[in-house]
């Protein structure tokens, strides 16, 4: 902008010399020059507004402390070129700010005077107290301040119309999960290891999901459908209370990773039938019942782990788990002969548990590598914790 400014002048001067002669010229492109100059100024001048938000962030989070706060606190205009904030294309407005692993210490500031802020983020970090307000933000996109000390409860979403990723993970945050209700953009919502409360809120028509996180908290209820949810790559809400059974997966082509363990589920494993992009699948630690189903074509499946329940009836065949990694389906009540390996396969060494389980006993050397116990069946006869007992 500047070096076009000055060459349109120049080439204006450039003529007014032919005419004037040099000392007019001279003047004439020094004038233009500081013209130039203060209107680069001018629109570089954030609103007041906005430089107040982040005096008061830098002061509320002791940013004399933080590991870079290069040009933080200059004079009015100079926002821009600070260390983690970025503006808009004009230079005029605060666009993101970005402060990840930055030493903050201390609570955050209302950002309601930042009203073309589309992304805050600042996690790993020692920030403490609330997360303040988003309503009114209506530019913002996404919002992370993952794995800090934070408190309180989750802010509400509504009347964010593009918001797209909402991450809090790690922090200390209490209460409900707010509604997200219309919140049709919504691409991730991870608050993974807090203390929420209450029931999973309704996630139909989240379309545009695909990554939900509220593992380990103190969530309650049952787990609602996820019926028209074709974006859904990542589902995780094992570790808390929740009640129920697991909900069909059919119908959900992008999912890769399960894990719905450590609960309080029955019923049985719904169909895995053409999740063809299933990694991850781990439903442990639940009161799930009936049968292993089927495994076949999941290619690229990698951990399935179903210990700990009330599982019954044969194990499938792995045959096509060319990926298989850890298989763990021990303390179940499955009986009849245990399948061979996948041939080839890729079972990490004692990775694998398969007892207590009333299977028949057959040496298998595959078997005692994948579980690191030789032969792979010694404690199948053991008691198991559910209350069966093999013969």
């Amino acid at each position: 902008m500047r070096d076009h400014c000055l060459v349109s002048e120049t080439r204006k001067e450039t003529i007014r010399a032919v005419r004037t002669g040099f000392a007019a010229r001279s003047t004439s492109l020094v004038l233009a020059m500081i013209a130039c100059v203060a209107a680069l100024s001018a629109r570089a001048a954030i609103p007041p507004s906005e430089r107040a938000v982040l005096v008061a962030l830098y002061s509320n989070t002791a940013g004399g402390n933080w590991t870079n706060n290069s040009g933080w606190n200059a004079p009015p205009g100079t926002e821009c070129a600070w260390f983690g904030v970025f503006c808009d294309a004009t230079q005029a407005h605060v666009s993101e700010i970005f402060l990840s692993s930055n030493n903050l210490v201390g609570t955050l500031p209302s950002l309601s005077g930042l009203s073309n802020l589309t992304s805050f983020t600042a996690p790993s970090n020692q920030l403490n107290g609330g997360i303040p307000k988003l309503t009114g933000l209506t530019n913002l996109l996404s919002f992370n301040v993952s794995f800090n000390q934070l408190t309180g409860a989750m802010p509400s979403l509504a009347g964010l119309p593009n918001f797209a990723s909402f991450r809090a993970d790690g922090n200390q945050l209490t209460g409900p999960i707010p509604s997200l209700v219309g919140m049709t953009s919504l691409e991730i919502l991870s608050v993974g290891s807090n203390q929420l409360t209450g029931a999973i809120p309704s996630l139909t028509g989240l379309t545009n999901l695909f990554t939900f996180n509220v593992r380990s908290n103190q969530l309650t209820g049952a787990i609602p459908s996820l019926t028209g949810m074709t974006s859904l790559r990542t589902f995780l809400v094992g570790g808390n209370q929740l009640t129920g059974s697991i909900p069909s997966l059919s119908g959900l082509p992008d999912l890769a990773a399960v894990d719905v363990s450590f609960n309080q589920l029955t019923g049985a494993i719904p169909a895995l039938t053409g999740l063809t992009n299933l990694g991850y699948f781990v439903v442990s630690s639940n009161h799930l019942g009936g049968p292993i189903p089927s495994l076949a074509g999941l290619a690229n499946l990698a951990t399935f782990v179903v210990s700990s329940n009330q599982l019954s009836g044969p194990v499938p065949s792995l045959a096509d788990l060319v990926n298989l990694q850890t298989f763990q389906i021990d303390a179940n009540q499955l009986s009849g002969n245990l399948p061979n390996v996948p041939s080839p396969n890729s079972l990490q060494n004692a990775e694998s548990l398969l007892c207590p389980n009333a299977l028949n006993w057959t040496a298998n050397l595959a078997w005692d590598a994948a579980t690191g116990v030789t032969p792979w069946y010694l404690g199948c006869d053991l008691v198991f914790r559910n209350g069966f007992e093999s013969p």
